[in-house]
């Protein structure tokens, strides 16, 4: 350790051992006396003489060059005399300039001195002129006050505001300030005759405007925030109360007819908003500019209380006259008895007349007509009834949803003005101060200072504080629980009475294609009618719990009521009602008619429920397209809310076209796959695929196959292309081909082939697809998937290569094959080979 630190290669002023080549101070002091083992120390010597090594190396080319250091040498000896001659020269100046800077400073000492004299004096001065100002503002004030010329007083009040607020409350102000008329200091002086001019001020002005005089009514509106902060707070106060007096109910009857009752409630909402809004627009900039931006929210605030003051009145009365309390018991004891035998099904007992006709349109209309008058006598024994005085008349609640529909989306399109009155940008601070406010001259007073308002500015990041105290009112609330608790179950009750009506007054109409019945329309017309009032109201939270019970109530009362009737037809149709297509059939014609009549209506139920998903679709679709939703909605995060449940709603579509698919698929079952293998059995029969030339030229002509099947086809599809919606008959006619292609194979697996035979069952198989892709216009990609296998088929049979050849044929990636090797070998062993 002791040789280390001793090392002459170290510079002298160094405390530390040279460092690595990346400049850590690897040896230094500390480093060293952390070095603990022999390891380290063994490590710590190496370096250090691997670092010698280097300076020796170093050294040596230095002096083994000594051309270079001579040269050094007498470039220094040079240099020498021009060093000395500046030296001379520097040391002359250094004389010279401390010389100089002894003068200035002793110079700038005595300036300095005299600055410091002149601020003092300067100081004394302004106090002084602050001082005579002050006394004379104070005194020019208590003279005004005593000759009631408001406009001086607060010329003079602002001159004393003007003023430093430290020195009004600083020991020399309140040492010569003070006289005999004003002994009190000048602070507590200032504040007392703000004081007492505010209450002069908010006297006069009351006054005022219980006399309904402008001018004196704006004159000390205008003179409020001259006097400072808390006048100018009291002032708004006042101002506020008086703008509130302005608004008042329209002159309406006590007791307004049947005829005007919506009129009646709904325009003295109107006439209330009006005058609110009116107030607002005329009234803001004229506040904005004497009190700062923002003073109108304190005014609508108030204006906001008087608002809840009125409409709580019209509400209550409103609530008593409609008897609302005795109308939601009344809808609430309401059982649907006729949803509900519908959603419950017919009585086993009466199960088996529903094959005739007048028992069928009896189940249609079994509880057709005024839902409100049920006899007692003619309900089932378990189902709950009410008497004709407890029902209500979905008329009336139509007019009852209207006006309070109509009172939520007044107070909406207020809010939606209040919100575009007071924006972000007019929330920001101003930098500069309002125009000034011109003030007749006094000539009394010695200076005529400008005079402004004392503008206090509010922050932005309260923005969102005061239009969420805006929009919470009394009113809000209010309304919020009559959403809540009234519109939202009458809202349900009157949807579910009209669909309730519309299934028991359902007729059924087999003159139009394709079939459907009232039911479809008198459902989502009143649907529509109560999502478009839904929307109307304004709210977000309603429209939300609205469209979720909407959708809840068709999903149930619409399509469990149509799958309902599809079960309870179902069980009453059997292949037997194919008779009406016209298939063979000893039936009589009566029975004939019965099934044509079931098949009918369940056709009926399914378009039903396919039209049903296609109007909700369209309903949405409408909706959207519309300004409904940005007339009744203005921010952004609102709409996007009602678009979220909107599209929640649409999943009622799916539920009906699953309700279709499932009762598709019974039809299909029942009157459909029944018939398919006897159909293809009479398409084939007496054809072979064995035929000479003769015989081949003979089936050309012919063309017996394609014609049977066109002409089954026909009469077992037919009648469904015209009656079913083109949607149910998609789905159909993908369930009979896909049914179809099966059987057919398995009648082609039986058949023998020669070579003419399978050229002639090409062109059948051709020819036969083909029709089937014109009878539709989605038919192409169906049926070219469908009958991939067949082709398929029908490909091996034409095959005419050497055994060699068909090998690399059935293995090229040309051909994506659905048969299995199995099945080709099969296929290929139904040839007859030639000859």
């Amino acid at each position: 350790m002791l040789t280390v630190e001793t090392n002459p290669i170290a510079p002298a002023t160094s405390a530390e051992l040279p460092q690595t080549e990346d400049h850590h101070p690897v040896y230094s002091k500390q480093r060293l006396a952390a070095l603990n083992s022999h390891l380290d120390l063994i490590n710590a010597l190496t370096h250090l003489e691997a670092s010698e090594y280097k300076i020796d190396q170093s050294l040596s080319q230095l002096l083994s060059s000594p051309d270079r250091i001579e040269s050094s040498l007498d470039t220094i000896g040079h240099l020498k005399p021009n060093l000395s001659s500046l030296t001379h020269d520097a040391l002359t100046l250094h004389e010279i300039v401390t010389e100089r800077a002894a003068v200035a400073e002793r110079i700038s000492g005595k300036v300095r001195v005299l600055d410091l004299e002149q601020s003092r004096v300067t100081n004394c001065i302004d106090r002084v002129q602050s001082a005579t100002e002050l006394k004379d503002a104070l005194s020019q004030l208590f003279l005004a006050i005593e000759r009631a010329d408001w406009e001086a007083a607060t010329r003079h009040v602002q001159r004393a505001n003007a003023l430093d607020r430290a020195f009004l409350t600083s020991q020399f102000a309140q040492a010569v300030v003070p006289t005999t008329d004003i002994p009190d200091p000048p602070a507590v002086a200032l504040e007392n005759f703000i004081s007492q001019l505010t209450k002069i001020f908010l006297k006069s002005f009351n006054c005022a405007a219980r006399a309904k005089d402008e001018v004196t009514t704006t004159r000390f509106f205008k003179l409020f925030p001259l006097l400072g902060p808390s006048a100018l707070k009291a002032g708004l106060e006042a101002y506020s109360e008086f703008v509130g007096t302005l608004v008042s109910l329209p002159s309406s009857t006590s007791r307004p007819s049947d005829t005007s009752r919506t009129t009646s409630i709904l325009s003295q909402f109107t006439s209330v908003f009006e005058q609110l809004a009116l107030i607002i627009d005329q009234h803001q900039n004229l506040v904005d500019k004497y009190y700062g931006p923002w003073s109108m929210v304190t005014v609508a605030l108030h204006l906001n209380k008087e608002m809840d003051r009125l409409v709580d009145r019209l509400v209550t009365s409103w609530h008593a006259d409609r008897q609302l309390e005795r109308k939601l018991i009344g809808t609430q004891r309401y059982a649907f008895p006729g949803l509900t035998q519908l959603l419950l099904g017919p009585n086993p007992l009466t199960m088996n007349s529903i094959n005739s006709q007048t028992a069928l349109q009896s189940s249609l209309r079994s509880f057709a007509g005024n839902v409100q008058r049920t006899h007692p006598s003619q309900s089932h024994s378990n189902t709950l009834v009410a008497s004709e005085g407890d029902n209500e008349d979905p008329r009336e609640i139509d007019g009852l949803l209207g006006e309070l529909a109509g009172m939520s989306s007044r107070w909406q399109t207020y809010r939606r003005f209040l919100h575009s009155r007071f924006t972000e940008e007019d929330f920001k601070p101003v930098d500069e101060a309002p125009p000034s406010q011109a003030l007749p001259p006094n000539s009394s007073s010695p200076t005529k200072p400008e005079i402004h308002p004392v503008v206090q500015p509010v922050p932005s990041t309260s923005f969102n504080r005061h239009l969420s105290s805006l929009e919470a009112t009394k009113l809000a609330q209010k309304l919020n629980e009559l959403l809540e608790g009234v519109y939202l179950p009458l809202e349900t009750w009157y949807l579910r009475v009209n669909i309730e009506k519309a299934h028991l007054s359902n007729e059924p109409d087999f003159n139009t294609c394709p079939y459907l019945s009232s039911a479809l329309d008198d459902v989502f017309y009143i649907t529509k009618k109560v999502i478009i009032r839904l929307i109307n109201v304004g709210s977000v939270d309603c429209a939300q719990k609205g469209l979720l019970k909407i959708q809840e109530i068709i999903e149930r009362d619409f399509g469990e009521v149509m799958k309902k009737r599809l079960e309870t037809l179902g069980t009453n149709m059997g292949p037997t009602a194919a008779v009406g297509f016209g298939i063979s059939s000893k039936v009589g014609e009566e029975k004939e008619k019965k099934e044509k009549l079931t098949r009918n209506s369940y056709i009926v139920y399914l378009n039903n429920l396919s039209m049903a998903s296609e109007y909700t679709i369209r309903l949405v679709e409408e909706i959207f397209l519309s300004p409904t939703l940005s007339q009744n909605f203005f921010i952004p995060h609102e709409i996007s809310a009602v678009k979220a449940s909107f599209e929640t709603f649409l999943q009622a579509e799916k539920k009906f076209l699953s309700i279709a698919k499932s009762g598709l698929e019974q039809l299909f079952n029942q009157l459909i796959r029944p018939r398919l293998r006897s159909m293809l059995s009479d398409c084939y029969k007496d054809v072979t695929y064995v035929l000479n030339d003769e015989s081949y030229a003979e089936a050309e002509l012919q063309d017996i196959c394609k014609k049977r099947f066109c002409k089954a086809w026909e009469t077992l599809m037919g009648p469904y292309k015209e009656s079913l919606t083109s949607q149910n008959f998609h789905e159909f006619f993908s369930m009979t081909i896909h049914a179809l292609v099966r059987p057919w194979e398995t009648v082609v697996r039986n058949m023998k082939f020669n070579e003419l035979g399978s050229l002639r069952f090409d062109k059948d198989l051709r020819s036969i697809t083909s029709y089937l892709s014109s009878q539709t216009n989605f038919g192409v990609s169906l049926i070219n998937e469908s009958f991939i296998r067949l082709r398929q088929i029908s490909m091996l049979l034409g095959l005419d290569e050497a055994e060699e050849d068909l090998k690399d044929f059935l293995v090229s990636e040309e051909v994506v094959w659905r048969l299995t090797m199995s099945e080709i070998k099969g296929i290929l062993s139904q040839k007859i080979a030639a000859k």
